[in-house]
């Protein structure tokens, strides 16, 4: 009986605060209400994204361990292509600009 009568009140209590949210609601002007709508979007959208992204830092650790040595070399090899590209740059200037290296 106990939880009846506690699951009475809190559905009692909960519903004069909707209906004390309803009256303020319909206090609110246009730009007000445009507002709130934008912000309950945003609120909306950052859960999402807060729940999409909830890898641990342990995991991340383990995950840039796991890869520092292919990350390395592809660094490395991209360098040289940087290098490369930015001698093939210059060549293709006119004389009077000045060039790397």
């Amino acid at each position: 009986m106990e939880k009846v009568l506690s699951l009475f009140w809190k559905f009692r209590n909960n519903h004069e605060h909707q209906r004390k949210n309803n009256r303020t609601i319909d206090s609110l002007s246009e730009p007000e209400l445009r507002q709130v709508a934008e912000y309950l979007s945003f609120l909306r959208f950052r859960s999402r994204v807060q729940r999409k992204s909830s890898i641990g830092e342990k995991k991340l650790a383990e995950l840039y361990a796991q890869f520092s040595d292919d990350d390395r070399q592809l660094a490395e090899e991209g360098i040289e292509d940087y290098n490369r590209d930015l001698l093939a740059e210059d060549n293709k200037l006119p004389p009077n600009v000045a060039r790397c290296g």
